[in-house]
């Protein structure tokens, strides 16, 4: 950093006078380089209008902040790896203030835009700063000539104003100039180049970095995330800075004033909020989840701990099967058909009687069952002691059943097909599920128990007991099944 240095006495002269300001312009640019790196783009929201005039289109920007940032020249220097080219090591940033007051004209011409406008959907706004001389005035200077002070009038201030171009890709720059900047591209028109036709602009923000980000995938994360730019993407809070309405509750702003910036106290704002969300404030947390947590205190499991433990979990499984679902389910036998009904059950919907036979039940999925990849390999019931009865003649009414599992309901994919695990009733209800037949052990053409089996009390089974019986039935049933994950 130089200073210009002065003595007691010294006349002061025009060098050291003009480098008493450019020094001075030269340090803030280089800090804010070196601070913030390789920057350009807006730092507000440009807010832009269109007037048609007469089928000659222009935009105008209302009042606005972006940067800018150039390579230092002096710190170029060849490099042949990863490719060859030139590497710069220093940069000076310019921050610019738009104010269209100020500007000989502020129409930014499109009509070629709008002409050719397929050609132009993705094209950038670019805007940089330029130097012009301003405000006239007089002044007092030496006249060798006449060997006196005279009085001469000329510009008095070299201004900052703005150079804007509509265009695909960046304009040229020649050397010492500011570089440009993307402010907001076009992301359709209204009506094609028809008149009346609107360009919708985005802006783009300062800190977007979209080559930061390829970087980030391709080098330093060895191309492992590969994030996209909508991952990323700083498009939506640049577009909803206009959603700060004055003083209201959804504002970060109040007292009348909308702040509509997006700096870097703004985003480690943002990075403090999603800290925060990740302390417990997932969309899907379970019921009990801790969220009374500072955003600065320590996780509860950080990611690798996660990792560690689920892996633990994966690893300590014993096999393949799991349970899928699981319900009770009762049997009624009335004076017509058997009623079935499901007293509760987890990924089972509904149990209703077969449209076959009054003996057999429909058990349906549920959408969180049906909906994963799963091969059914093994289905159990058992039946629970329910509804004894003493029939006054010394017995109980047990109405034993052998279950028989419909083999369609078993060993075949969930998704893989819709006309694996089908009900009976599938033509009117379209369910999937499991089919079981219910057959009473005590029949004549089937099964002759003596009634003093077991010691003198045997229990009779559904529809063979006296009129005065329970003709009732209690089962659970669970479904096991191996997930198409796993090999």
């Amino acid at each position: 950093m130089d200073k210009v240095k002065l003595y007691a006495q010294e006349r002061l002269d025009l060098d050291d006078a003009r480098d008493l300001q450019a020094l001075i312009y030269d340090y803030i640019q280089e800090a804010f380089g070196g601070l913030f790196g390789h920057i350009r783009g807006a730092l507000s929201r440009p807010s832009i209008t269109q007037t048609e005039n007469g089928g000659a289109p222009y935009i105008e920007i209302a009042p606005f902040q972006f940067v800018t940032t150039t390579p230092i020249a002096e710190s170029a220097h060849g490099v042949t790896s990863p490719s060859a080219g030139i590497a710069y090591r220093q940069m000076k940033t310019i921050v610019v203030t738009y104010e269209p007051t100020e500007e000989t004209s502020t129409q930014i011409s499109i009509d070629t835009a709008r002409a050719y406008y397929q050609d132009y959907v993705g094209a950038y706004l670019w805007a940089r700063p330029v130097q012009i001389d301003t405000d006239t005035a007089s002044r007092i200077q030496w006249s060798v000539a006449q060997g006196d002070e005279v009085v001469f009038s000329d510009e008095t201030r070299s201004s900052q104003r703005v150079e804007f171009a509509v265009q695909t890709s960046e304009p040229v720059s020649a050397a010492n100039e500011a570089a440009w900047a993307p402010i907001a591209y076009i992301t359709s028109w209204s009506d094609a180049d028809n008149t009346n036709s609107v360009a919708y602009w985005q802006a783009v923000s300062a800190f977007e970095h979209d080559a930061t980000r390829t970087w980030m995938n391709d080098i330093v994360s060895g191309a492992g995330a590969s994030l996209t730019r909508a991952q990323m993407s700083l498009d939506d809070p640049m577009t909803l800075l206009g959603s700060y309405t004055m003083g209201s509750s959804n504002s970060p702003y109040t007292g009348g004033r909308s702040h509509r910036v997006l700096g870097v106290a703004d985003q480690l704002a943002i990075l403090r909020y999603k800290v925060a969300q990740m302390q417990g404030f997932g969309e899907d947390d379970p019921t009990g989840t801790p969220t009374a947590r500072e955003w600065y205190d320590q996780p509860l499991s950080s990611l690798n701990g996660l990792k560690t433990r689920v892996d633990t979990i994966f690893n300590q499984r014993t096999t393949k099967h799991v349970c899928i679902a699981t319900a009770l389910v009762q049997m009624s036998q009335g004076s017509g058909e058997p009623i079935f009904s499901l007293i509760y059950g987890e990924g089972f919907s509904a149990a209703r009687t077969s449209t076959l036979r009054g003996n057999r039940v429909c058990i349906e999925y549920d959408a969180t069952v049906t909906g994963e990849d799963w091969l059914v390999q093994h289905v159990d019931c058992t039946q629970l002691t329910f509804g004894i009865v003493d029939n006054g003649d010394g017995t109980y009414d047990y109405n034993r059943v052998t279950f028989m599992i419909d083999p369609a309901s078993t060993w075949s994919d969930l998704t893989s097909n819709a006309n694996n695990y089908r009900l009976d009733d599938y033509a009117t209800t379209s369910g999937r599920g499991v089919n079981i037949e219910l057959l009473a052990q005590e029949q004549t053409s089937e099964e002759a128990i003596s009634h003093t089996y077991g010691g003198g009390t045997h229990a009779d089974t559904i529809n063979t007991e006296p009129t005065v019986g329970n003709h009732q039935i209690r089962f659970s049933i669970a479904v096991y099944a191996r997930h198409g994950d796993q090999t």
